[in-house]
């Protein structure tokens, strides 16, 4: 008991520096098992700022805590030897013997299995706690540690790992993988995860499936005169109107209604712009990359034989990318036994095909297409047609595009 009390001032001394040597081991853990979840949490804080700083450099951070660590247990070694050498003094060799075990013992409980295990579940409120101390620690061991890490750390590091090279590009399908994994561990919600998917597939569609169809386009002909372009923008509220001569498959140009309302023109061909032609077999992707660069704000969409069959703008880009956010869009519902509300864009076809039955001989896949191509107009709300036993009404039109279509069965 005596002897225990007389070394009392280094056991005092040992359980400080297992306590530190615990800081920088649950430090360590803390701050590297941050996810993306905890981070933006503490955004707003201050505390939570210090610590988003400190792990902005990461290799910084841990040559600190590893540092920090590796010196903090030369010391309590040094105090634990120094206790052993006083009681071997004594001739207390059980006692020693016992001494050392328990101070082997305890550092690896106390000093690095407790605190990593903790800081493990708790890593949010850990680092919140020691932001602040390793901050210091840091500043205080900046010169200590960058001298360490030019001189022995980096050389060693060279000779016993060579770098490894680097890949120029991530592949796309590591990409989806990335984007996959994310949304499932939930670094990102699922509308997020379907909209960078459908970014990543631009690649593969192609501008026939997201153009304006022809029977869509609003044209005018160059010997149109000015107020009835600008009344036909009007009517219809489109800014651009592509301009023909002759024939639809003709275009010359279009014109911006900016054009006529700041530049007072007498008549189409002082405002006319050019226009470029791309096939519709061009990438989406493509198509987009095209806007951007060129700052063009339209295209003509062309077809193998060289006919106009569309226009695309970069709204079209956008919308076929974020379409399906605006709710659950069904093209074709059953509202009762013979009468059906169908989307613009629904396949005529297929919904023939839907309700068995034979095919109409049309030149246009849509159901849009087939209305416009019959009542040779733009089409307005209440427009009908009928054909055979069917009878297509216009129920919604927004910009001057079929939305819904109330088909019944007579």
């Amino acid at each position: 008991m005596e002897t225990i009390i007389q070394q009392s001032p280094q056991i005092i001394s040992l359980i400080l520096l297992l306590a530190i040597s615990g800081f920088f081991s649950g430090s360590e853990t803390a701050f590297f098992n941050l996810s993306f979840t905890d981070r933006k949490k503490l955004r707003t804080s201050k505390t939570g700022e210090t610590v988003l700083r400190l792990i902005s450099r990461p290799k910084s951070l841990l040559n600190t805590l590893l540092f920090g660590n590796m010196i903090i247990n030369v010391l309590y070694f040094s105090a634990a030897g120094q206790t052993a050498v006083a009681l071997a003094g004594k001739g207390n060799t059980v006692l020693v013997t016992l001494y050392g075990i328990v101070s082997l013992f305890l550092l690896i409980i106390f000093g690095e299995i407790m605190p990593k295990s903790i800081a493990f579940s708790h890593s949010q409120d850990f680092c919140t706690l020691t932001a602040y101390p390793v901050y210091i620690c840091q500043k205080l061991l900046a010169p200590i540690a960058s001298v360490l890490n030019i001189v022995f750390i980096k050389p060693a590091v060279r000779l016993t790992a060579p770098a490894i090279p680097r890949a120029d590009k991530i592949g796309l399908e590591h990409l989806r993988y990335l984007v996959k994994n994310s949304g499932k561990k939930g670094l990102i919600n699922q509308e997020e995860s379907e909209l960078i998917s459908r970014v990543m597939e631009l690649g593969k569609s192609r501008v026939k499936e997201i153009m304006r169809p022809r029977v869509d386009i609003v044209m005018c002909e160059k010997d149109t005169e000015i107020e009835d372009v600008f009344e036909l923008m009007r009517s219809c509220r489109v800014k651009k109107i592509p301009v023909y001569q002759n024939s639809v498959d003709n275009i010359c140009g279009y014109v911006h209604q900016r054009d006529i309302l700041t530049k007072n023109p007498d008549c189409i061909s002082d405002v006319l712009r050019s226009t470029v032609f791309l096939p519709e077999q061009k990438s989406v992707e493509s198509l987009l990359e095209f806007f951007l660069e060129t700052k063009n704000e339209m295209a003509m969409i062309v077809d193998e034989y060289g006919g106009i069959s569309g226009l695309a703008t970069i709204k079209d880009v956008v919308e076929s990318i974020t379409s399906g956010f605006k709710g659950k869009d069904n093209s074709i519902e059953q509202i009762s036994e013979n009468k059906y509300r169908l989307s613009g864009s629904a396949s005529l076809l297929e919904w023939l095909e839907l309700i068995e039955l034979p095919n109409i001989e049309t030149d246009y896949s849509t159901i849009s297409g087939f209305i416009i191509s019959n009542t040779r107009k733009i089409p307005r709300k209440g427009d009908s047609v009928r054909y055979q036993n069917l009878k297509f009404t216009v129920e919604q039109v927004e910009e001057n595009r079929i939305k819904t279509v109330l088909v019944e069965l007579e």
